[in-house]
């Protein structure tokens, strides 16, 4: 096989793991739905890929709310990825997108790849907690 061949092979592999089809089952971390402002954040268990003490995962804020993102584009949902370190019990951001359509889905009006930043601490009791006990299989 030439290098033209494995280079071509190797960019197809890296675009079919970039364009991941979406979660289809999402587990409710948090619903503030009743208290008004109307947030519920969810987890994709099916997204967690683990290497040694560390786990990436995907969630989603679901804003039942409009809202006014940075640079004024109304966004409702947005789904993230995170790193977690499951002996650290820090987690550092991956990247996330802004979805018109429920659920992540319908137009993806902005992605970003988070420049590599330091991991900051789990906090006990938080949504970042439960989150990272999804995600490293501490529940």
């Amino acid at each position: 096989m030439s290098r033209h061949h494995v280079a071509v092979s190797s960019l197809l592999l890296l675009v079919a793991a970039c364009s991941m089809p979406m979660p289809t089952e999402w587990t409710t971390v948090k619903d503030t739905t009743p208290t008004g402002n109307g947030v519920v954040i969810s987890a994709a268990p099916s997204t967690i890929r683990k290497s040694g003490t560390r786990a990436t995962m995907w969630s989603m804020i679901d804003s039942k709310v409009p809202q006014e993102a940075a640079l004024d584009r109304p966004h409702i949902y947005w789904i993230d990825e995170w790193e977690y370190d499951c002996k650290g019990n820090t987690r550092r951001p991956l990247g996330f997108k802004e979805y018109l359509g429920e659920m992540g889905t319908g137009e993806n009006v902005f992605s970003i790849k988070t420049p590599v930043s330091e991991a900051v601490a789990v906090n006990p009791g938080s949504v970042s907690e439960a989150l990272w006990k999804i995600a490293c299989g501490n529940e």
